[in-house]
């Protein structure tokens, strides 16, 4: 099951992106559009005893009378309270409820595989430059996927970083106010936050699992989340 974030403009919202940064964000849906290019691949390979799913998580992060803003208290899919710090952080708020839509189907299949894919911070350019970056949770590390998607890519000239996840990305987003059960984030961009690509993906997890245990999953199997950058090059 593939999940991508498909932000076609993002503005940063009412934490407007200024000095010329919103430039370019419309390419802020590569998520998405690399799930439309995989269906396409099965389409025309049409592979045999494999069950695939796409969620493409399509909005505009817009400034309007309609807009989220920060200090709101967002109730997810999942039934946890999030509290909004940064509008700009929109990637993580835009997969969230397909993700835990996805979770909650993935429960009938047979050994299912979640992956979200993301051009979803700037901090994961600071920290690898123009390559992608992935992450698995315990029982997708335990089976070795992330350095096996990282293998196939130095086949095919599509080099791969790996990230790890840590106690304190979870640490990171516990609620500060007794009206919500995680917060978002902070109010710095990315790029001014101590692990700003790890992070997000431990806030998902945080959410879409109803009762969560740090790096213990016993309602589903294997969990990637892959993080794109916002430029599109070939080897």
């Amino acid at each position: 099951m593939m999940i991508g974030k498909g932000v076609t403009i993002d503005t940063g919202g009412c934490d407007l992106k200024t000095g010329g940064h919103m430039w370019g964000m419309c390419r802020d849906k590569y998520g998405s559009a690399v799930i439309a290019g995989f269906f396409k691949v099965l389409d025309i390979l049409k592979p045999k005893n494999i069950k695939v799913v796409g969620y493409m998580c399509m909005v505009r992060n817009s400034i309007g009378a309609k807009a989220y803003t920060c200090d709101e208290v967002i109730k997810s899919r999942s039934g946890k309270r999030i509290h909004i710090y940064n509008t700009d952080a929109e990637g993580r708020i835009t997969m969230l409820d397909p993700l835990t839509r996805a979770k909650e189907e993935a429960l009938h299949e047979v050994n299912p595989h979640l992956m979200t894919l993301a051009t979803l911070t700037g901090h994961e350019v600071l920290s690898y430059g123009y390559y992608a970056a992935i992450m698995d949770n315990g029982p997708a590390k335990k089976s070795g996927w992330a350095r096996k998607i990282q293998d196939t890519g130095d086949i095919y000239g599509q080099p791969i970083e790996i990230s790890r996840l840590q106690p304190e990305d979870f640490e990171f987003h516990k609620a500060e106010c007794e009206q919500a059960d995680v917060r978002q984030g902070n109010t710095k961009p990315s790029v001014a936050t101590l692990r700003g690509h790890q992070s997000p993906a431990a806030f998902l997890m945080m959410v879409y699992f109803t009762q969560f245990y740090m790096l213990t999953f016993s309602l589903i199997s294997k969990i990637h989340t892959c993080n794109f950058i916002k430029r599109l090059f070939i080897r």
